[in-house]
């Protein structure tokens, strides 16, 4: 059993000693100085474990480092797309500098800003991006930081309870949304049909502040089903087991390929959705 640290070691290594105990010795001290060797040190002695070295192998091979995810993979041909409830974009601005699967993407939609109409954005930037705000104050609104070589901002509502941003681009068009709890759904839904161009296709992402898995039956869903969307989250994306943040594409020509990955975030209790859309075969 393996104790804490000591001041000082005494070591002999002429014994026997089976695979791994001179390393046991030594890493019982923090300093070279703190080391006595009596006698000859037989550097034979020093040897590890087979049993560790397969071990140490196998972890290696299945290690996230060396089987990248989709969105850890650069692909020029898709579009990367991430949605998160960050639940203030002041207060988590330095962790999402930081967060360098969030900053893989092309476009980031962030609901629950907090930001009001006036606030300054100095010190909100994020280097290659540009901001567009659509502010509501506290507990509410949507900030999305785009890459303005591919997403351009088209159109956006502001309401008490719902706040939508539009964006275009060659590939889809994509709407950030933020739904309040007391928000009609009948008014999301108009909402969503105003900023609908039908000809093209659209992702509907956000946090609508219903839990699809409890309440999959309302008008909202049954609009999105009439609409020829699909819902691509299907597991929880909030801290209690909720799955409030949604996302639903409408490719009726059925040319788009994607691929959905949750990302888990110590600064907020939202998972966040990252997306990679392109056309052509899936991976």
């Amino acid at each position: 059993r393996q104790t804490a640290a000591s001041q000082k070691a005494i070591i002999n290594v002429t014994d026997k000693f089976s695979a791994a105990m001179v390393y046991v010795m030594l890493s019982r001290v923090c300093t070279l100085w703190q080391i006595f060797i009596l006698n000859k040190f037989d550097e034979a002695k020093m040897y590890p474990n087979n049993k560790a070295l397969e071990e140490l192998a196998r972890l290696d091979k299945i290690s996230l480092n060396n089987n990248p995810t989709c969105w850890e993979t650069k692909d020029i041909r898709a579009v990367k797309i991430t949605s998160l409830n960050c639940r203030s974009l002041k207060k988590h601005h330095k962790d999402i500098l930081s967060d360098n699967l969030l900053l893989q993407s092309d476009i980031i939609g962030l609901q629950e800003i907090w930001i009001e109409d006036d606030d300054s954005m100095e010190d909100l930037e994020i280097e290659g991006y540009e901001l567009y705000l659509n502010s509501k104050g506290r507990g509410k609104g949507v900030g999305t930081y785009f890459k303005k070589n591919i997403f351009k901002p088209d159109m956006k509502i502001k309401e008490a309870n719902m706040q939508l941003s539009k964006f275009t681009s060659f590939l889809l068009d994509i709407i950030f949304l933020y739904r309040s709890q007391p928000a009609n759904y009948e008014q999301l839904n108009q909402n969503i049909q105003l900023m609908t161009n039908s000809d093209k296709p659209l992702l509907v992402i956000g946090d609508f502040n219903f839990c699809f898995l409890d309440n999959s039956s309302n008008s909202t869903t049954s609009f999105f089903t009439r609409e020829q969307f699909t819902q691509l989250i299907r597991q929880p994306t909030h801290i209690g087991g909720h799955l409030l943040d949604h996302a639903y594409l409408r490719d009726i020509s059925g040319e788009l390929r994607c691929v959905v990955e949750l990302h888990s975030k110590y600064y907020t209790d939202h998972m966040g959705l990252a997306i990679m859309i392109k056309k052509g075969e899936s991976e």
